[in-house]
């Protein structure tokens, strides 16, 4: 270790791996190349083309959806799990607010993000990710409901994000929209989120917590899918406009795939409260 250390003051860049005897150095390994990130070490894809959890790259996971979770106090609500990932959404409202007079419904969103809804448990990351989300969520909600027909009134949007296995704000969007459904709001479209990264020449959709960390990019997206409108468009790197077009048409593909689930979920909701409001005339 003496020997390494008299190197390393004299300005060698790489100690020697041996001695003037040609002995081996002790505890002295060959430098790891830092070059070689952790996401070209992991094997996203197998040698049949499939994910690490089974799934080929194109397919989303199963949404698990559960409504009327919050039964004191909210409009409606709606806790959706996809894969590791599971979130719960309450919208309280439309509320005509005492006081104020705005032509539109004005929307509010708070998230949170459980202590142990991640791995790291950071509280400044799970605060700094629930003041990100709440800002995303705002945005879209504000193009989904029909503000103009609540003028005077406030919209709330209580988020709890309880695991986090990647596609959280996705997630979180389509939660939104059947809390909304559940509640019988009015909304232009059921505005329909999904993820999609590039990873080993592939293109990967709804993405994993690992899979989002990898050196590829990532895209979250959110559409109006009667009408195709974008609702929300985000991207973390910087690609090359061939790769924005294939992602974009990939993450518009699961976002059909996930909202074929979505209108399913709403239109048995629906086809519940007009029997329940039925049998209460």
């Amino acid at each position: 270790r003496s020997l390494q250390f008299l190197y390393l003051i004299a300005g060698h860049r790489r100690p020697p791996t041996h001695d003037r005897a040609g002995v081996p150095v002790r505890g002295r390994h060959p430098p790891a190349d830092p070059t070689m990130s952790r996401a070209k070490r992991v094997e996203y894809l197998s040698l049949a083309g499939l994910r690490q959890d089974g799934r080929k790259p194109g397919d989303p996971r199963e949404l698990e959806v559960e409504l009327g979770v919050y039964r004191e106090g909210a409009d409606g609500s709606a806790a959706v799990t996809v894969g590791g990932t599971r979130v719960v959404a309450a919208v309280y409202g439309p509320r005509e607010v005492e006081g104020v007079r705005n032509e539109n419904c004005a929307i509010t969103v708070k998230a949170q993000f459980a202590a142990f809804a991640h791995a790291s448990g950071h509280r400044r990351s799970n605060d700094m990710k629930a003041t990100e989300t709440q800002q995303a969520i705002q945005n879209v909600m504000e193009n989904a409901v029909m503000v103009h027909l609540f003028p005077s009134s406030a919209l709330h949007f209580h988020l709890e994000v309880l695991s986090d296995d990647g596609s959280v704000i996705p997630t979180l969007i389509n939660a939104c929209s059947l809390a909304l459904a559940s509640a019988g709001v009015p909304i232009y479209d059921l505005v329909t989120a999904c993820s999609a990264s590039y990873l080993q020449k592939a293109h990967l959709v709804d993405v994993t917590d690992m899979e989002a960390k990898a050196s590829g990019p990532t895209l979250d997206l959110a559409v109006m899918p009667s009408s195709g409108d974008i609702a929300m468009l985000t991207m973390d790197n910087q690609v090359e406009i061939d790769v924005l077009e294939a992602l974009l048409a990939e993450a518009t593909k699961g976002c059909q795939r996930i909202h074929a689930q979505l209108k399913r979920i709403a239109v048995e909701c629906s086809t519940q409260q007009f029997k329940m409001r039925a049998r209460e005339k």
